[in-house]
């Protein structure tokens, strides 16, 4: 037991010394003492060890804490990286839509009678405000000439029209409101026929055909324009999806397919046009 206490106080005397010589030599190397090159070099190889054993003890400690500022920096970048993926998908969901209002108005465009009647691009502002009201409203009113009466279209096919109008607003009556008829024919065809609203957002159903007249599955029926029509001729309405005679026989009847995306109107065009006196 003795002998290992002395061997204790004999280690603790060594590196007291060794720290009092090293303080010593840093003084005379301060003041650029000549001899101290070659005992510097001595002193170096006494103490790499030591130092080296020091770097071992205390590395994981320092990597541990390096790990710790590690992990903070990574969660920030996940951070960053979640906030930039939501607002990229915010983007193609403003892309989508503005790309579905762009289709919208570029079916309206495509109808010839645009560039020969003026017309007025409006949005719509508010839809139905119960199971029985089909109306919708749009942010364009008198004080851009839109007047009551006149014909509406959106995406590409006839929405209805107008039927009261504010300075800066106008309700429309569309063609899926049960109490809405237009005169329809085939496109190109003959014969006439009368479309009717069913409360359905995607359907209506056609009558009055005559039984000679060609209507099948696909066809495209348009506003007839016939006289007194509330309505410009060939504005697209619908198309067949199914073809029926009444009770009667004399007459046919179908469904059609409204062109209107009533589901996703998002603008219209009201057409400035009054039917002939």
């Amino acid at each position: 037991m003795t002998s290992v206490r002395g061997s204790r106080r004999r280690t603790r005397l060594t590196l007291l010394l060794l720290i009092l010589l090293s303080i010593t030599l840093l003084t005379l190397d301060g003041r650029d003492f000549g001899p101290l090159s070659a005992v510097r070099s001595g002193v170096s190889a006494v103490l790499t060890p030591i130092g080296g054993a020091l770097e071992s003890v205390t590395r994981p400690v320092r990597d541990l804490l390096s790990g710790f500022g590690g992990a903070d920096e990574l969660r920030t970048e996940n951070e960053q990286l979640r906030q930039r993926v939501e607002e990229l998908e915010q983007g193609e969901a403003d892309a989508a839509r503005a790309r579905s209002e762009l289709d919208q108005l570029a079916a309206d465009l495509n109808l010839d009678l645009l560039t020969s009647v003026d017309s007025v691009v409006a949005r719509v502002v508010a839809g139905p405000v119960g199971n029985f009201d089909d109306g919708l409203q749009i942010d364009r009113g008198s004080d851009a000439g839109i007047a009551v009466g006149m014909p509406v279209v959106g995406g590409g096919g006839l929405v209805g029209r107008v039927v009261s109008v504010a300075p800066n607003r106008s309700t429309l009556q569309v063609v899926t409101d049960p109490g809405f008829s237009v005169g329809v024919r085939v496109a190109g065809g003959t014969g006439l026929g009368v479309l009717s609203g069913q409360g359905d957002r995607s359907e209506a159903v056609a009558r009055s055909f005559d039984r000679s007249t060609s209507l099948t599955e696909g066809d495209l029926l348009v506003t007839s324009g016939a006289a007194r029509s509330l309505f410009p001729p060939d504005l697209a309405v619908g198309r067949v999806v199914s073809v029926s005679g009444d009770t009667v026989g004399l007459e046919r009847e179908a469904a059609v397919e409204l062109s209107a995306p009533f589901n996703d109107l998002r603008y219209v065009t009201v057409l400035l046009w009054e039917p002939p006196q």
